[in-house]
């Protein structure tokens, strides 16, 4: 019910299906997006990633084409939904399918109705998950512990070691 130019955003019909099927399965008790994302950070420090957004023929060959566009693209809509949390994200597929259905949709689309539904500034994540393949890298910094009236405060220091932001 929604159209896209495969060739231009294949991630945007095949990321999302699978997707969509994994979050499917992931309420019938079958976990998959941890192996996803292991699977791609494999790829990535292997410097094998290429961007999700090239246009179909621009891969260097069929298996970068299909990490970039199915398990890059189905990544991609994983971390929008850890970001934005289930609810919102229900809400940005239901509102997207009533503004575009039995229309044409590319990343500008999609993106406008996340932004509006979880009003949130996403243009470094979709530059970043779409356009890039940088690496994500976060260590913990320092830790603090004091005792605080019936228990402790921990502190815990997260320290960004790499350009990349999760937002």
């Amino acid at each position: 019910l929604l159209a896209n130019n495969e060739w231009r955003e294949g991630w945007l019909d095949e990321g999302f299906t699978s997707f969509q099927t994994t979050w499917f399965w992931e309420t019938q008790g079958r976990e998959s997006y941890a192996g996803t994302e292991a699977e791609v950070l494999d790829y990535d420090l292997d410097n094998y990633s290429e961007p999700t957004s090239l246009v179909s023929e621009d891969y260097r060959d069929f298996t970068s084409y299909q990490i970039a566009v199915y398990t890059r693209g189905e990544l991609f809509f994983h971390q929008l939904r850890a970001i934005v949390g289930d609810a919102t994200m229900h809400e940005i597929l239901r509102t997207f399918y009533q503004r575009w259905k039995y229309r044409h949709v590319d990343e500008a689309a999609f993106r406008a109705v996340a932004e509006d539904v979880s009003h949130r500034d996403l243009s470094t994540f979709f530059a970043q998950w779409l356009h890039g393949v940088e690496l994500f890298d976060y260590a913990v910094g320092r830790v603090r512990v004091r005792r605080g009236g019936e228990g402790y405060l921990t502190r815990i220091e997260v320290v960004r070691r790499s350009r990349s932001e999760v937002p």
